[in-house]
C-alpha cells in the first residue's frame, strides 16, 4: 500500500494565497431575486399620441436596465432609478398591443418580467375640409369640390406628422350621393354639372370613412347654384277672333321648357301686352310683346221666305251670319237702294217687304259689324216678283167655259204673258187682259184639280187652284 502524500507547507501557503487573490468579494453570496410589475398611461392611447409605460423592481434598491416589448418585439429600455423604469412612445400602431417589461438583473439581483399588459391604441380622429370651385354656380355648369383629409397634426416647419390618412370620400348634395372620390395624398375631388338650381344654397357634404389609423369625419358648405338663363321667342302674335280663347306661342331654348302667361289666353278682338315667363326650376326667362286679336270676317247669306213672289205680296228676307255669335244688324238692298235692317239674334237677321215692284230684284245683305267681327256683304240673291191671283170665276168648270181670273200685276196688255192650266196654255179672250183681270178658256183637261198660275214677263204668278169638273177625256 501506498504512502500518503503530503504538501509541503509552501504549497499549502500559496495555494491559499491563490484563492484569496481570485475570489471576488461576495461572489460566494447568492443573488437577490426581483419582481416586475407594468403599467401604462393612457390605456386605452391614441394613434399618434404618447403613452408612457413605467416599470417597477421590487426590491427598489435592484439597478439596471428595463426592456420594454410589444410581443417579442423591443420597443425600447429605461434605466432604473429607485426601482422604477419607463418608456414613453408614440409609435404604436391601432389595435391591441401585448406590452411586457423585461428587467435584467445584475450581480446582486436576479431578472425578472413583468405580467402581460394588454394596450389598447385606438384610431386617431380625422379632419375633412371641403372647398367649392364655384361657388355660386349656374345650372349646367361644372363644379368641382375638393375634400381634404388629415390628422391635424404638424411637426417642425408646419410638416405632417404620421401616415396621409387612405380610402374614399363620398360626396352628398343633402342627404342624396351625388358621387365619391379615392383619396390621393390626402385629397379626393368631384367634378359635377348636374346640380339643380338652389338659389337659396343647397348642402354639399363630403363624408370621409376612415381607415385602419383614422376614424372618419365630415365637412359641409352650402353650394348657391342659379338658375341658367333661358331665351324665348315669341310667335303668331297676330290671329283672328275665332270665338275661343287665343294664346299665342312661345318657343324656349332650350326647348320644351314650360311658360306661363301674364295677359293670355284672350278671346275678343283687340290688342293685349303679354308676358311669357318660363316656368322651370333651373331656368330663368321671358320675353314680352302685344297680342293682336283682329276682327274675323263672316260669312253672309240672304235668303227668301218665297222667291218668285206674287206682286204686292210679303216677302221675306232673312240674312244668316257666320259665327252665329256675331251680333248687331243687317241692311238689306235692292240693287243699291237701302231696303231696311233686321238685327241679328242667334246668327240670324229677318227682314219683310211688300213693296217690290214686279221684275227680278238684286237682293243683298250688309252685316254691319260689331266689336269681334268686320263687315260683310252677302251675295246678290235674284229674287223675283210676278202677278198675284186673288181670285177665280167660277172656281170649277168644263173644258172651253169661261175662267175669269182676278188680282194684280198682270200687265195693262199681254204682250208675250201666257196664262196656264196644270200647265197647259189657256187661250185669252181678245181684249180680256188688264191689270188685274184676264178672261180665258179652259183648255181641254181631264176632271180633276189643276193650278192656275199667270206667267208676265217670265215670272210665274202664285199658284190658284181650278176644278176641272167634266170635258175632255185621254183615249
Amino acid at each position: 500500500m501506498p504512502k500518503p502524500f503530503k504538501f509541503s507547507s509552501n504549497v499549502l501557503r500559496s495555494v491559499a494565497l491563490l484563492f484569496l487573490v481570485t475570489l471576488t468579494p461576495g461572489s460566494l453570496l447568492a443573488t437577490t431575486s426581483t419582481s416586475t410589475s407594468l403599467t401604462s398611461s393612457p390605456n386605452p392611447s391614441t394613434f399618434l399620441s404618447s403613452v408612457t409605460f413605467t416599470a417597477t423592481v421590487t426590491p427598489s434598491a435592484a439597478t439596471g436596465t428595463v426592456t420594454f416589448k410589444d410581443g417579442s418585439a423591443s420597443i425600447g429600455t429605461g434605466t432604473l432609478s429607485n426601482g422604477r423604469a419607463a418608456l414613453t412612445t408614440s409609435t404604436l400602431a391601432p389595435g391591441s398591443h401585448s406590452i411586457t417589461a423585461s428587467y435584467g438583473g445584475n450581480s446582486s439581483y436576479s431578472g425578472s418580467t413583468s405580467s402581460t399588459l394588454t394596450q389598447t391604441v385606438n384610431r386617431a380622429p380625422s379632419f375633412t375640409s371641403l372647398g367649392s370651385s364655384l361657388n355660386p354656380s349656374t345650372y349646367g355648369s361644372s363644379v368641382t369640390f375638393t375634400a381634404s383629409v388629415s390628422n391635424g397634426l404638424m411637426g417642425p416647419g408646419g410638416a405632417p406628422v404620421g401616415p396621409t390618412p387612405t380610402g374614399s370620400v363620398v360626396f352628398y348634395n343633402g342627404s342624396t350621393q351625388i358621387g365619391a372620390g379615392t383619396l390621393i395624398s390626402g385629397t379626393a375631388t368631384l367634378s359635377i354639372s348636374t346640380l339643380a338650381a338652389a338659389p337659396s344654397g343647397t348642402t354639399i357634404t363630403a363624408s370621409y370613412g376612415g381607415d385602419s389609423n383614422y376614424t372618419g369625419s365630415t365637412a359641409s358648405l352650402t353650394q348657391t347654384v342659379n338658375q341658367a338663363a333661358a331665351t324665348v321667342t315669341l310667335s303668331n302674335l297676330t290671329q283672328t277672333y275665332t270665338g275661343s280663347a287665343l294664346t299665342p306661342t312661345a318657343t324656349t331654348t332650350p326647348s320644351g321648357l314650360s311658360i306661363t302667361w301674364t295677359g293670355a289666353p284672350d278671346t275678343n278682338a283687340g290688342n293685349y301686352p303679354v308676358t311669357a315667363t318660363v316656368s322651370n326650376a333651373n331656368y330663368s326667362g321671358y320675353a314680352n310683346g302685344t297680342f293682336t286679336i283682329g276682327k274675323a270676317t263672316p260669312t253672309v247669306l240672304v235668303a227668301s221666305s218665297s222667291n218668285p213672289s206674287p206682286y204686292e205680296s210679303s216677302v221675306t228676307f232673312t240674312a244668316t251670319v257666320t259665327p252665329s255669335t256675331a251680333t248687331g244688324t243687317v241692311t238689306f238692298y235692292d240693287g243699291s237702294n237701302e231696303l231696311g235692317t233686321g238685327t241679328l239674334s242667334s246668327g240670324t237677321a229677318p227682314y219683310s217687304t211688300s213693296t217690290l215692284a214686279m221684275g227680278t230684284h238684286s237682293i243683298t245683305a250688309n252685316y254691319g259689324g260689331d266689336s269681334n267681327d268686320s263687315t260683310n256683304l252677302s251675295p246678290a240673291l235674284n229674287q223675283g216678283v210676278g202677278a198675284y191671283i186673288s181670285s177665280l170665276s167660277p172656281g170649277q168648270g168644263i173644258p172651253l167655259a169661261v175662267l175669269t181670273i182676278t188680282g194684280a200685276g198682270f200687265g195693262a196688255s199681254q204682250g208675250t204673258s201666257t196664262v196656264t192650266l196644270n200647265e197647259v196654255t189657256a187661250t185669252v179672250i181678245s181684249n180680256e187682259w188688264s191689270n188685274t183681270s184676264i178672261t180665258v178658256l179652259v183648255p181641254m183637261l181631264v176632271p180633276g184639280t189643276v193650278p192656275v198660275i199667270v206667267i208676265v214677263n217670265g215670272i210665274p204668278s202664285n199658284s190658284y187652284n181650278f176644278v176641272v169638273t167634266s170635258g175632255f177625256t185621254c183615249q
